[in-house]
C-alpha cells in the first residue's frame, strides 16, 4: 500500500519537474525514447554514450553499497565501493521516472557545485547488452555520479525537486528496514 502511495507522488513530482524544465530549456531529441526530450545541458554533462545506455537500458539493477571501500576480501565491489546488498530490479514505471529525472536540466544544480568527494550508498545499473552505466547516489551531501567504462562524471542534484523522488525510488525498493534509515535523509 505504501510502495503505491509512494510511486503516485514520485509520478506527480516527476510531472512538475518535467513540466517545469519544458519551459525553462530546449531539449535534444536522441535515439533514446520517444516520449522523454533531454535538456542540452545534460546532454553536454553526460554524454551521447551514457544517456543512450540509461534510455535504451533493458534491465536496471539496484544495489546499495558503502562508500568506505572496507576491506573484506570476500565481498564484491564495483567501482571501489562494496556492494552490501542488491536489490530488486527496477519496474517500468521507475524505470520511467528515473529517466525523466536524469533528462531534466532541473535535476541538476549545474549553478552550484560542491565537488566534494562522493559518498554513495545506494547505485543503479543501466544494463543494454554489453553496455553499463552505473549510478551512484550520494543522498547525504546530495550527488550522483555516472560512471561509463569506468569514467566518472558527477554532479550535485537539485535538492528540493530530484531528491524526494529518488528517496521515494529507494525506500520502495530496498524498504525502510533495509538501510535507508542508515542513511540520513
Amino acid at each position: 500500500m505504501k510502495s503505491k502511495h509512494c510511486t503516485k507522488i514520485a509520478i506527480l513530482l516527476t510531472v512538475l519537474i518535467m513540466a517545469a524544465s519544458a519551459a525553462a530549456t530546449p531539449n535534444v531529441q536522441l535515439e533514446t525514447s520517444p516520449e522523454i526530450s533531454i535538456d542540452d545541458a545534460v546532454v553536454k554533462f553526460l554524454g551521447r554514450q551514457r544517456i543512450k545506455v540509461i534510455f535504451t537500458a533493458d534491465t536496471v539493477e539496484t544495489y546499495q553499497i558503502d562508500w568506505r571501500r572496507r576491506s573484506d576480501q570476500k565481498t564484491k565491489y564495483s567501482h571501489g565501493y562494496q556492494v552490501i546488498s542488491k536489490g530488486r530490479d527496477l519496474e517500468a514505471l521507475e524505470i520511467r521516472i528515473f529517466r525523466a529525472l536524469v533528462a531534466q536540466e532541473t535535476s541538476y544544480d549545474f549553478l552550484v557545485s560542491k565537488r566534494t568527494r562522493l559518498r554513495p550508498a545506494y547505485m543503479l545499473r543501466f544494463i543494454k547488452n554489453a553496455a553499463v552505466v552505473d549510478i551512484v547516489l550520494d543522498l547525504q551531501s546530495n550527488q550522483w555520479g555516472f560512471y561509463f567504462k569506468d569514467f566518472l562524471v558527477q554532479e550535485d542534484i537539485t535538492e528540493s525537486l530530484t531528491r524526494p523522488v529518488l528517496m521515494m525510488i529507494f525506500k520502495a525498493v530496498f524498504g525502510i528496514d533495509q538501510g535507508i534509515k542508515a542513511v540520513k535523509f
